[in-house]
């Protein structure tokens, strides 16, 4: 059983352009990740009418190592760089370093012109705010100059001045439960990330990515409804056997010095890991999670029931299909105050509806949630001899402060810090301070006697 490379996870984090447009120009939005194909992978077929009226798709060969690395400059500084330079050309500037070759893409999208004109900080929108990176295949071989490049010359309606990518190593390992895709990237203490239910790791994108490169963050996509690659038929799919799962998985990437950092049903994995295997987690940040007998929080005890009940999830979670359904209450919306960016909620779903072998991974978790088994657990958390930080957003109506203050005393060792404004998916509503929380919180442990 081995590791494949995967295509890397990446963030878009700044696109400058001239501060007015007139109103019929096109607009430059960047599309997410599993994008609509580019260009080299259709055969450059655009036809009339299509949705995506403009790719500018480049494949680059950044050398990369054990960690990312960073294309800091694609498109050059001072300005445009002549009109007919192709971002094939220009996409030749990332940075080289390392031992693997791997192909990524760029794609940018452009589309009709908005009614409004907007600033030039807010070109993306709030939550569009990335590139579409793909990994294409090695047997494309390692074609030089714009033409091998294959990309589109660059729109001259557009002023874009730097274009600055981040992303990591995503990599497939095969553990005795299945494959688990695994973002990895950057060095230093090794910090583990564990979503929950019917999501995948990107909840952790912008967390991750403000960790890096001081901290080697390790970002799974566990197999809880979200994931790409069902598990085999034998593998334990209950909580305690997602938990062993991790703990396979630290194993397998040789980490030591773990920090643990669990959100919503992965915050009770990260229970049942340390439970069972204290001595793998050096430390421990639960942010808005299940505990107790609150496994999980009214109302989502119905998806539980339903998952008993043969075709009846599915059922369920059919109308989210619609972005309007995800974005409501009965989806995501009571999930966070930031709000989901629909493209990314609609990959989560249609992960769990349009794959059998992904239902069944996920009805198997929930038939297996018995709150008494991590009420039980609870009774054991003071055993736990390292330290805890516990960062809650306070504006969750599910996982409230009163459940944060009883996990913090049900610790030998543990603090809790508030997030005032953040609901439940707190690595989305505040990364940033979720982020410094965490590296002050590494550091200052790092530096007590007992930790070294």
């Amino acid at each position: 059983m081995g590791e494949r490379r995967h295509r890397p996870a990446r963030k878009l984090t700044r696109v400058h352009r001239r501060p007015q447009r007139p109103l019929d120009e096109p607009e430059a939005v960047a599309q997410p990740d599993r994008a609509p194909a580019l260009e080299a992978e259709d055969g450059g077929r655009i036809e009339q009418g299509d949705p995506a009226h403009l790719l500018l798709g480049a494949r680059v060969e950044p050398r990369l190592g054990a960690g990312a690395q960073r294309g800091d400059r694609i498109l050059g500084g001072g300005g445009r760089r002549g009109g007919d330079q192709t971002l094939g050309e220009l996409a030749l500037e990332l940075l080289e370093d390392g031992r693997e070759e791997l192909g990524l893409a760029v794609e940018l999208v452009v589309k009709g012109a908005a009614r409004n004109a907007r600033s030039a900080d807010d070109l993306l929108g709030a939550h569009a705010a990335e590139a579409a990176p793909r990994e294409e295949a090695a047997s494309r071989g390692h074609e030089g100059g714009a033409g091998g490049l294959r990309a589109f010359d660059l729109a001259r309606s557009l002023d874009i001045h730097t274009v600055c990518i981040h992303y990591a190593v995503m990599t497939e390992i095969d553990l005795p439960q299945g494959i688990v895709r695994v973002r990895d990237d950057g060095a230093g203490p090794p910090v583990v990330f564990v979503h929950g239910l019917l999501v995948d790791g990107e909840l952790w994108r912008e967390t991750a990515a403000a960790l890096v490169p001081a901290h080697r963050c390790v970002v799974p996509d566990l197999p809880l409804g979200a994931h790409r690659h069902a598990m085999r038929a034998g593998a334990d799919q209950s909580p305690r056997g997602v938990a062993r799962l991790v703990g396979d998985l630290l194993d397998r990437l040789q980490l030591d010095d773990v920090t643990l950092v669990g959100n919503d049903t992965g915050g009770a994995i990260c229970q049942f890991l340390v439970d069972e295997r204290p001595e793998r987690v050096a430390r421990l940040v639960l942010t808005n999670c299940d505990g107790f007998d609150q496994f999980p929080p009214a109302p989502f005890g119905a998806m539980v029931k339903a998952a008993r009940i043969p075709g009846a999830l599915r059922t369920m979670l059919l109308p989210a299909r619609a972005a309007v359904v995800r974005r409501s209450p009965l989806g995501f919306g009571g999930l966070t105050t930031r709000g989901l960016p629909d493209e990314l909620t609609a990959e989560w779903v249609e992960a769990f509806l349009s794959d059998a072998g992904v239902r069944r991974d996920t009805e198997r978790f929930m038939r297996a949630v018995d709150p008494g088994q991590l009420l039980d657990v609870a009774a054991r958390l003071r055993r736990y001899p390292a330290a805890v930080l516990l960062a809650w957003g306070a504006a969750d109506p599910f996982f409230d402060l009163a459940l944060a203050r009883r996990l913090r005393d049900a610790f030998a060792d543990a603090r809790l810090v508030e997030l005032p404004g953040a609901r439940a998916f707190v690595p989305w509503d505040e990364p940033a301070r979720l982020a410094e929380l965490i590296a002050d919180f590494v550091a200052e442990d790092r530096a007590t006697p007992e930790a070294a």
